[in-house]
């Protein structure tokens, strides 16, 4: 098992550079042109084309990714077909390249486990070892693409395959850090995102328990959502392709007026995190809210990603929300905006995910 998932985590590790570098580089060359109004079509024909190349090419179910793998580890690991590996790293390359409001974790994550679970039934292993090995495969896509071996870890043992034992840990530790590693070789030692918080006094961490229930409510929310926008588009199209490039087109044109809401959003969070400079309270709330619609529409019309980068990118802003709230009041000893947004970072993953 230790050699196993050494190979699955330096497999992962270079499936989660490569769609990492190739979704940023087509976003910037996209980026780049400057098509003005009609860039509004961009994500309508990305999700089109993703959708139809999955659906009805490669025939794929193309879910959210982390659902797929945590029901493989419930019904088998058959269901994590060797076909995800490509149709999630294509679909997701076209949905968030072209400016599709979802994340690439879901489909790393998807890839992960199925190279897991392929080479499990390469090995000719019980049912039992081939859902480990689609464990530690989520683990090292998650390592990779973050550059964060705990993430993965954690994530891994936590949400997909819950339990702490050392069949499980030791294992997972390998893909984790053998995914991160590969992925620093390559790209550098660069993290997702870095801050700058001084403190954080008792006031603040009061105040946490207030923003945790405000993200725990937004979560609830979200999910639901994903699953209106499905029933919506459900009854505009019954093809597949044609539903998602309606969702794409929907995008667009919010992205034509707030181009911060397309693609994963990443910048964005950071600029929460670091920047001295804040926003307007009010462009923080319409920038959530707008994010928001657009993660579900893409998601709902059935645009291929995933839910934890929106999740992070909402949660930061609903977390600098909070905390430019809060300095609005007479409160002494608050932190600052940027330690609030890292909270809600926290809160509102942990709420959407069911992990802690």
């Amino acid at each position: 098992m230790m050699t196993a998932s050494l190979v699955i985590g330096l497999i992962c590790g270079v499936f989660a550079v490569g769609l990492n570098w190739s979704v940023h580089t087509l976003r910037h060359y996209i980026t780049e042109l400057e098509l003005g109004w009609s860039s509004i079509f961009i994500p309508a024909l990305g999700a089109g084309i993703a959708v139809y190349l999955v659906r009805s090419l490669i025939r794929d179910s193309a879910a959210h990714g982390v659902s797929d793998v945590i029901k493989a580890m419930a019904l088998g690991s058959e269901i994590l077909r060797r076909r995800m590996i490509h149709s999630r790293f294509i679909g997701s390359l076209l949905t968030v390249g072209t400016g599709g409001s979802t994340g690439l974790e879901g489909p790393i994550v998807s890839i992960g486990g199925a190279v897991g679970s392929a080479l499990g039934r390469w090995m000719e292993m019980n049912e039992r070892h081939k859902k480990l090995l689609v464990g530690y495969g989520a683990a090292g896509a998650v390592a990779g693409i973050f550059n964060a071996p705990l993430t993965g870890l954690i994530f891994s043992l936590e949400i997909i395959i819950g339990e702490w034992t050392y069949l499980t840990i030791l294992p997972t530790i390998i893909a984790a850090v053998s995914a991160t590693e590969i992925s620093r070789f390559i790209m550098g030692n660069k993290i997702a995102f870095y801050q700058e918080i001084a403190g954080f006094s008792i006031t603040s961490l009061l105040a946490c328990f207030v923003l945790g229930a405000l993200t725990g409510v937004i979560s609830i929310l979200f999910a639901r959502s994903l699953q209106l926008w499905e029933k919506i588009f459900s009854k505009i199209s019954e093809t597949f392709w044609i539903r998602a490039a309606i969702g794409g087109l929907t995008v667009g044109a919010m992205g034509f007026f707030m181009p911060e809401v397309l693609s994963e959003g990443y910048e964005v969070t950071q600029s929460f995190l670091t920047n001295n400079i804040r926003p307007e309270l009010g462009f923080v709330l319409l920038f959530v809210l707008i994010k928001f619609l657009a993660c579900g529409i893409t998601l709902g019309s059935g645009g291929i990603g995933g839910v934890f980068a929106p999740s992070l990118v909402i949660g930061s802003g609903v977390g600098l929300a909070f905390g430019m709230f809060l300095h609005l009041l007479p409160l002494d000893g608050v932190a600052e905006d940027a330690a609030f947004a890292l909270a809600g970072m926290a809160g509102m993953v942990a709420g959407v995910m069911h992990g802690p």
